[in-house]
């Protein structure tokens, strides 16, 4: 695997910052970073927040690693709790979301293997824009990218966790 630079160094008021509508998460690596290997984003979520409804990726293997705060999640019929140094692995094809239980911001690096779903934040970050975004253009983006949303889970998950969906 090359880089694009060796050494490759990205400081910490660069790289592509995406509104995807729960968190603006940080590109650090894509694709073209490491040939398709991995891709790595950084995603503060906000204090009492969920990252969205229960979701599948066909393509990827999923990793948080939680930097700062404490996040819920929920991978299959699993539910933990991750302080930070915690990981949370995600394999492909299994149901998960993740939410910040506290009343602090918490910060996880989400790391995906092989890269691609990226370019699906890319897009969500163009379909979000809207007042009232798209839910259908949202679906039929995730889709294109290999990840199907239960938007169903989303009523359960707000009132069991006591959480709120960011910018509503």
């Amino acid at each position: 695997m090359t880089l694009r630079a060796n050494p490759y160094v990205l400081h910490p008021h660069e790289g592509a910052l995406l509104d995807v509508g729960y968190t603006r998460l940080r590109l650090l690596l894509s694709a073209d970073d490491t040939n398709g290997a991995f891709a790595l984003t950084e995603q503060p979520l906000e204090a009492r927040a969920l990252a969205g409804p229960l979701h599948t990726h066909a393509n990827e293997d999923g990793f948080i690693y939680v930097l700062s705060g404490r996040l819920g999640a929920q991978v299959g019929e699993m539910t933990i709790e991750v302080e930070p140094a915690g990981l949370v692995l995600i394999p492909r094809g299994t149901k998960h979301t993740f939410w910040n239980p506290t009343a602090k911001e918490a910060v996880a690096l989400e790391f995906f293997a092989p890269a691609g779903l990226e370019r699906w934040f890319g897009e969500l970050a163009e379909l979000v824009t809207e007042s009232v975004p798209d839910v259908d253009a949202i679906i039929a983006s995730a889709r294109r990218h290999g990840t199907e949303l239960d938007l169903e889970s989303l009523p359960d998950l707000l009132e069991q966790h006591g959480l709120h969906l960011p910018g509503l």
